[in-house]
């Protein structure tokens, strides 16, 4: 009596061709047996959750005091379009923190409402988020 997992009967029986199936290319064949992403949008997640932000640099009063000359020194210039190398924290919008940027551009105007420096290519920086201004000769 042969047992249950026993091959060797099947492998004297003689192939046999579907009538109901279209034959299938080893092509089509190894697709079917493609990596498959059940979980889909995870790997996007851990790449996420791996990325660094740093937190906001919270600044003295000292340091403000020094902030608000230089803005105030700047309004004075405005006219000529000065120069500037500005730090500034970026919020991120995907996560708690952000990252610090640096942009080296003229300014155009100050926009005191709305509390930010409008730099070329219409490039709004809030002053709130400003960490340091330096005034580049002219």
């Amino acid at each position: 009596m042969k047992s249950f997992g026993d091959s060797d009967d099947l492998l004297s029986r003689p192939y046999h061709k579907s009538t109901r199936h279209q034959w299938m290319s080893n092509l089509e064949r190894g697709a079917q047996f493609a990596p498959f992403a059940a979980l889909t949008g995870h790997q996007e997640m851990i790449k996420e959750t791996e990325r660094i932000t740093e937190t906001k640099k919270i600044m003295d009063q000292h340091q403000l005091d020094q902030l608000n000359q230089k803005i105030s020194d700047i309004s004075f210039l405005i006219d000529k379009h000065p120069l500037l190398t500005i730090q500034y924290f970026v919020p991120d919008i995907k996560k708690s923190g952000g990252s610090y940027q640096k942009l080296t551009s003229s300014i155009l105007k100050i926009e005191t409402c709305q509390k930010v420096l409008v730099m070329e290519n219409d490039i709004k920086i809030k002053i709130d988020h400003i960490y340091d201004i330096e005034i580049h000769d002219m």
